[in-house]
């Protein structure tokens, strides 16, 4: 699951738009306006129920100016650090706007890990699609058949299957939209 960690001040649209960019790929967010109704416990729900749930295996970190002057993102934010740094959770660090020049120390993590810069709404298609592509690398990592040939090898050539993922592995490899829209349909 996908904990995405913001400012509150950046949830609309920037952090929602990007909640609906990231499902289309079939990735469960945990994402607060999802999973926390009114007159629940604020911090049970996002940190013991978010960021601290073991289902939770990957993070995304909205950094913005707001974020420094935050509340429980600031809370949410050294939840996934601490997790990070027992190497519980995979991190995807995203600066709103250009990376600042300097850093307060506590945010460093943010700069050390490799990030994206986030100017518009249409940067978050090409986010999303990043970050599912590392997900599904990472767990290539374990798979019994880390690529698509091996699997291909083994599989009935007269199955649907067969005939799907041979389709698929005729589209130019660098037409990422044409086979993400080709695995997702």
């Amino acid at each position: 699951m996908l904990f995405l960690c913001f400012s509150i001040k950046d949830r609309y649209p920037l952090i929602s738009d990007f909640n609906q960019y990231i499902a289309n790929f079939g990735i469960e967010t945990w994402y607060d306006r999802k999973n926390i109704y009114i007159g629940d416990k604020r911090h049970w729900q996002n940190i013991e129920q978010g960021a601290e749930n073991t289902q939770v295996d990957s993070a995304v970190i909205f950094y913005s100016d707001n974020f420094a002057n935050g509340n429980i993102c600031l809370e949410e934010f050294e939840s996934l650090k601490r997790r990070y740094e027992k190497g519980e959770i995979q991190i995807f660090p995203v600066f709103l706007g250009k990376a600042p020049q300097k850093i307060d120390e506590k945010f460093k993590l943010c700069t050390d890990l490799v990030y994206k810069e986030i100017y518009t709404k249409d940067d978050y298609f090409a986010l999303a699609m990043h970050i599912v592509s590392k997900m599904v690398f990472d767990r290539l990592k374990n798979a019994k058949y880390s690529n698509l040939r091996d699997l291909l090898r083994v599989i009935d050539k007269n199955s649907l299957e067969y005939s799907l993922l041979s389709r698929y592995e005729a589209i130019d490899k660098g037409n990422y939209a044409m086979r993400i829209a080709y695995l997702y349909s």
